[in-house]
């Protein structure tokens, strides 16, 4: 299995976890209790640290968000962009513990105090170094995938040379029985 990499970056509204999924593409949550309480976390300050839930108007929120580079996607689909960095529109995520629906303010709130923290540590030399090692994790998962899906297809190419040569016998055995026997049946 391979681990994520990631980190726990300060930003206005507390320590979050972050990572990346690619060179591109980063990601920032707040940690659940119940996850500190694994064993890749209980022992960590830096985890330990990390805000539960983050407080929006006096509102305790779990949040989630996603930025990605505009290097990759050109801009497209920003609500918000800052230094090279892209909030696209829905990439905030906010969940009460009651389960009632954020106040779109709300989401407003956190994505314009959290984006220049994340967006500003993702260009940081460990920022960097970090979207570097997931981009070179996303590339081996593509070239296993790549890799089992050449052996399934050079599997069935050496099927499909065996059953064509198999026809090709059947086919002279017809052919040297129609002519051996003097007519072929046709």
């Amino acid at each position: 299995m391979i681990e994520i990499p990631e980190a726990f970056v300060a930003t206005p509204l507390g320590v979050l976890r972050v990572w990346a999924t690619s060179e591109h593409i980063v990601r920032a949550a707040t940690l659940p209790g119940w996850v500190k309480t694994r064993p890749a976390y209980r022992d960590d300050p830096q985890a330990q640290r990390c805000a539960e839930r983050v407080t929006i108007e006096q509102v305790n929120y779990a949040l989630r968000l996603w930025l990605h580079s505009t290097e990759w996607s050109g801009g497209r689909g920003a609500w918000a962009t800052h230094r090279g960095w892209v909030l696209p529109r829905g990439a905030v995520e906010l969940t009460r513990h009651s389960g009632m629906a954020p106040v779109p303010a709300a989401r407003s709130r956190a994505g314009t105090l959290v984006l220049p923290a994340v967006a500003e540590w993702a260009d940081s030399l460990a920022g960097q170094r970090l979207r570097l090692r997931a981009g070179r994790q996303a590339i081996q998962r593509d070239l296993a995938t790549v890799g089992r899906e050449i052996a399934a297809l050079q599997a069935l190419r050496a099927r499909l040379r065996q059953h064509d040569q198999q026809l090709t016998r059947r086919l002279g055995d017809h052919l040297s029985q129609s002519t051996g026997g003097g007519r072929d049946g046709a």
